[in-house]
């Protein structure tokens, strides 16, 4: 009678590879949230140098001041630096702009993210011709 004995509980063995199991799926878990929160981090800076340079590059076009090349962004953006480039379009009068942000290191944000097409009509007059 004694001869149907129930096995009850897990061998060590099972333990251990269960443990393993376990740690192994904690540390692949932990190294995901990492690289996500890495990853919503450089979309938020992403997201702020965008905004940084649509709002300097509209800031020149509104104050008609194209020949400013660069500077620095105020507190607390004071680690960003910008530049506008220019380019010229083939078309007279019309000129293309465009405003990269970069950080205190050179690296640059926002190659293309920035850019504006400014018409700039000659409205001189010669003998009461507009030119």
């Amino acid at each position: 009678m004694n001869s149907a004995r129930v096995k009850r509980g897990f061998t060590l063995l099972e333990a251990v590879v269960a443990l393993a199991l376990l740690t192994g799926g904690i540390i692949v878990m932990s190294q995901a949230i990492h690289a996500l929160t890495r990853a919503e981090a450089k979309m938020e800076d992403a997201s702020k140098v965008n905004r940084l340079a649509k709002e300097k590059l509209a800031e020149i076009v509104a104050v008609g001041d194209f020949t400013t090349t660069s500077g620095e962004f105020d507190a607390p953006n004071q680690d960003f630096r910008w530049e506008l480039a220019t380019a010229d379009t083939g078309v007279t009068g019309l000129t293309g702009y465009e405003l990269t942000v970069k950080d205190s290191t050179g690296n640059s944000y926002s190659d293309g993210w920035a850019r504006m097409l400014v018409y700039a009509a000659n409205t001189t007059t010669t003998g009461g011709t507009t030119q």
